[in-house]
């Protein structure tokens, strides 16, 4: 027979064979079947099941039994063959029609019962043999099976207690809803008959007990002197239903002893003397009394301390003859300055209660379970590892703390401080009114009034050219600078404390103003010196020495022939201060200048006669600033003086004629004329040769020739006079007078006059002088006429008058910034123009007004508009800026606009109780939820900043606060 097991706790397969071999189609030989319906079954059963209880199998399952043919066999028998080693169980078979059932059941007249504790499975092994009625000899058949048997498990066991008795020392001072010890039951039954409930057999209001986990807890205060010892039955029961037994629950036995502890802890009490004076000769700061309200050894003070607070041991600490009073006495000079927050003395008190001392042993150990349900479960002994320890009944002693504040107050015994020696800082002399130039810094250790410093300028700010904020220590330009008109400012500075009158601390700097830059150097009353240097800006114009010149000069002098020099200075320094020259006139003019000398020099010869006799000459003077020059003119006037640089020229010549010899004498023969082309010059006539004899003469004013001989008596027949004419200083060319001495009948002529008959005329050649001058007359009068303005056009200047005055463009209505905001943020760039050219539409920025703090700056050159000083709304949230931007020009021009500025809130103020310190009353039969106290705290900051909400920074269940209300509320009835 071949028979398949597996483990214990799989299904356990025995395939049923017959004792005679069955052929393919499972019969056995003569077409006979028998055997079981499966191969395996089930069944349950409950434990301590008495006699002829039978097992059952659970619905659909399949019948248990083996099928039969009717008629066919006999004498159908079960039997057990394995698995029933305590003879528990019993096969019996029943047949109904063609089936014959297999059933399982107590055996009786058994000692022992089923136990699921002990075992709650079996598995059986089970044989079915049969007859055939008919045939012979007679063949037996058989089939096996296996049937497992559940043990079900019913509440036939109560909980067990191990140990069974629990002791405890509980402290009196123990918090209530504290956990003193844990109850431990088992129950070996299942499910809901294994599930354990724990009670107190009897009622108590200082304990209760979980009823699944059997932690004891403490429900109220244990109070030493009321009771010191407590005796608790605690019930554990299943959930079953009640077992056969009629025991329903065991019993354990809890005794809970109250320890007296040391309740209460030093109270301290503190009588403060006023604030202790820095440097004073103060003995006592303050009265400590300290008290128990524990009696006998526990309210014994043991000892007051500082603990914390004073590192250098300024304090100490000495008992008075009074017992429970200390005093805090003062060893040592205490210096505000050094510790400007004062002390903060930490006390500790501590009672004479005494320590607990605590033995512990450790010790591992053989235990034996001997509970009867765990034998007959064959559980294996087992070792315990145990830490005994011994708690004797030692008070621990109490300590209380107690902060106590020193307040040092000040005494005025420093003076102002100056935070540095140097500064170096520049300043154009081109700064507008108010323009902040340097904020001097100055500190005092002492506090209050004693540290609240005011500055003033005391010397050398005789012309008020600068002032100081007394408050910021800003200091601003109060006039336009000029460098030219005083480059040096020696400033003396006083910072004075506002301490109490007689003990006010002053110290000074001084102010020595140079020349390129502003340099200050601060310093005590010893004499530090700030230095201030004002930069030169190319503010002023050049300045001729004379504004109008006449010089004359000599005509037909060679080019570049010096003429004169102009000369000019310009108060500035460096380039601004450099000059260079050129004449404006735009019409051509016969003269030039030397760019840097100013040299005056003909570029051509001048005529007097042809060309214009008086020059108008416009010198104009820039000098090299940036980033525009700045520009000046003067007048000169050129006058050409007349020389004698022209020769008498005849206005005929080479006269030939025929003069009768009996001319009489003093006859006028021929006038010869000369011109001088120049001014003025008188021509004197003289006959140069052919008159030796006498017989002709020339007048020397008219040049008219005479006869001054009876010709007659002149024996040659032609004559030729040479006729000069002078300036006396200049000849002119010989004019030749060719004529012949004529045979003619007598005439008689009246005195002066000239020969005028045929045989008496001359003929000369015209040398067109006298046309010539005419045209030099009358090109010298077109050249020499009256001037007038248009005649004399100049060259304009680069930059013109300062006709118009500045403008701001996208002025800003309003500029809104956060309190924080750093400093040297720029805010805005304001943007101004003037339609001027060069310095008259050169722009500087300023602020002119609504800057009390000093907490605002603009960039004069680009109108950047920047915070130099921190912002503080609670102090002022709105400021109206009067920004002045002015021109450079002569004269100056300006335009002016407010810009108001709002300062927006930033959270960065913390809240303030109005108390920082509170006390009350609260009744021991104060009810839950009752008002003790309300909390007031203010912030200075607004809107959703300036919203308080209340909390508890001290973690304890006894009271709550409200978080918008600040109302203080008892969460517990309280103890008096």
């Amino acid at each position: 027979m071949l028979r398949c097991v597996f483990s214990v706790a799989s299904v356990l397969c025995l395939f049923a064979v017959s004792t005679n071999q069955a052929t393919e189609d499972g019969l056995f030989p003569g077409n006979v079947a028998f055997h079981f319906t499966a191969p395996l079954y089930n069944v349950s059963i409950p434990e301590n099941s008495v006699a002829k209880t039978y097992a059952t199998q659970s619905p659909g399952a399949p019948r248990m039994g083996v099928p039969v043919t009717l008629n066919t066999f006999t004498d159908i028998r079960y039997k057990i063959l394995g698995g029933n080693r305590d003879l528990f169980f019993k096969a019996e078979h029943r047949l109904v029609g063609d089936f014959c059932f297999l059933f399982i059941r107590i055996k009786t007249g058994n000692n022992d019962v089923l136990n699921r504790e002990r075992k709650d499975k079996y598995i059986l092994q089970v044989r079915a043999t049969a007859n055939i009625k008919e045939g012979n000899p007679k063949v037996q058949y058989s089939s096996e099976t296996t049937v497992v048997v559940t043990v079900l498990d019913t509440n036939d066991l109560s909980p067990l207690f191990y140990p069974t008795e629990y002791n405890a020392t509980v402290a009196e001072d123990t918090p209530i809803h504290q956990s003193i010890l844990k109850v431990i039951a088992e129950d070996a039954d299942l499910g809901r008959n294994g599930e354990i409930y724990y009670s107190f057999a009897e009622e108590t209001d200082k304990f209760a007990i979980h009823p699944v986990t059997g932690v004891i807890t403490l429900t109220r205060p244990l109070i030493y002197n009321e009771g010191t010892y407590h005796e608790l039955k605690v019930h554990a029961q299943d959930r079953g239903i009640q077992s056969q037994s009629g025991f329903g629950f065991s019993v354990a036995q809890v005794h809970i002893r109250v320890k007296k502890v040391n309740l209460y802890a030093p109270e301290i009490r503190i009588r403060r003397h006023p604030s202790i004076v820095e440097n004073s000769n103060a003995d006592i700061y303050a009265i400590v009394n300290v008290s128990d309200r524990d009696s006998g050894i526990h309210g014994e003070i043991d000892k007051l301390e500082i603990v914390d607070g004073d590192p250098d041991g300024h304090f100490r600490i000495r008992p008075t003859r009074q017992k429970g009073e200390y005093n805090i006495e003062v060893l040592k000079l205490l210096d505000r300055e050094k510790t400007p927050q004062g002390y903060q003395l930490q006390l500790r008190a501590v009672d004479k209660g005494t320590s607990p001392i605590v033995l512990c042993s450790s010790k591992v150990s053989p235990i034996k379970l001997t509970d009867w349900e765990l034998l007959i479960s064959n559980f294996d002994i087992f070792t315990l590892g145990l830490t005994l320890c011994i708690f004797p009944l030692g008070i621990p002693p109490r300590e209380s703390y107690k902060s106590v504040p020193v307040q040092l107050a000040d005494l005025n015994d420093n003076a102002p401080i100056f935070n540095k020696e140097i500064y170096d800082v520049k300043v154009p002399e081109s700064a507008p009114v108010n323009t902040p130039l340097i904020r001097l810094k100055v500190s005092d250790p002492d506090d209050g009034r004693n540290a609240q410093v005011f500055l003033e300028i005391v010397g050398g700010n005789e012309g008020g050219e600068f002032h100081i904020n007394p408050e910021t220590g800003m200091l601003y330009t109060a006039v336009p600078l000029d460098a030219e008109t005083k480059q040096f400012y020696s400033l003396t500075v006083s910072a004075i404390d506002q301490g109490n009158v007689g003990t006010r601390k002053q110290s000074s700097a001084k102010v020595i103003s140079l020349r390129p830059r502003l340099l200050l150097v601060v310093g005590n009353i010893d004499g530090f010196q700030v230095k201030v240097y004002v930069e030169d800006t190319n503010d002023n114009d050049p300045i001729f020495d004379k504004s109008e010149l006449t010089v004359w000069i000599d005509e037909n002098m060679p080019a570049g022939t010096s003429v004169t020099t102009v000369h000019a200075k310009d108060r500035d320094r460096g380039e601004n201060a450099y000059i260079s020259y050129l004449i404006a006139n735009l019409n051509k003019v016969p003269f030039e200048v030397d760019h840097f000398s100013g040299l005056i020099k003909t570029t051509q010869l001048l005529d007097y006669e042809s060309m214009r006799r008086e020059y108008v000459l416009r010198i104009r003077a820039s000098d090299w600033g940036q980033p525009y020059r700045r520009q000046t003119e003067m007048e000169v006037t050129v006058k050409v003086r007349d020389i004698n640089d022209n020769r008498p020229q005849f206005e005929k010549i080479d006269c030939v004629g025929n003069l009768p010899r009996h001319t009489p004498i003093g006859s006028e023969i021929i006038t010869l004329s000369a011109i001088d082309f120049d001014s003025g010059n008188i021509i004197s006539y003289r006959i140069v040769s052919g008159s030796e004899d006498n017989c002709f003469s020339i007048d020397s004013t008219s040049g008219t020739i005479t006869v001054s001989c009876d010709l007659n008596d002149v024996r040659v027949s032609e004559r030729e006079l040479n006729v000069t004419a002078t300036d006396n200083t200049h000849f002119a060319d010989i004019a030749k007078v060719r004529f012949k001495l004529v045979n003619t009948k007598k005439n008689v002529f009246s005195s002066g006059r000239l020969l005028t008959d045929d045989t008496g005329t001359f003929d000369c050649k015209d040398t067109g002088v006298a046309r010539r001058l005419t045209e030099v007359l009358a090109e010298a009068e077109n050249n020499n006429g009256p001037l007038e303005v248009e005649d004399l056009p100049m060259m304009p200047t680069r930059y013109g008058q300062n006709v118009h005055s500045p403008e701001f463009i996208d002025f800003p209505i309003e500029i809104k910034v956060n309190e924080s905001v750093l400093i040297g943020t720029i805010l805005v760039r304001l943007k101004a123009r003037d339609r001027d050219l060069g310095f008259n539409g050169e722009l500087v920025y300023g602020i002119s007004g609504g800057d009390s703090r000093s907490q605002f700056d603009v960039d004069m050159k680009t109108g950047d508009l920047k915070v130099i000083g921190y912002l503080d709304r609670e102090k002022e949230y709105e400021y109206f800026l009067n920004v002045t931007v002015y021109d450079l020009g002569r004269p100056q021009k300006s335009s002016s606009r407010v810009l108001p500025i709002t300062v927006l809130d930033v959270n960065d103020n913390a809240p303030k109780f109005e108390k920082s310190l509170a006390s009350f009353r609260v009744t021991e039969n104060a009810l839950n939820g009752t008002a003790i106290f309300r909390a007031n705290a203010t912030d200075l900051d607004e809107g959703d900043n300036a919203k308080v909400t209340y909390s508890l920074a001290t973690d304890t269940q006894d009271f709550a606060v409200d978080k918008t209300t600040g109302i203080l509320t008892g969460n517990n009835i309280f103890s008096s």
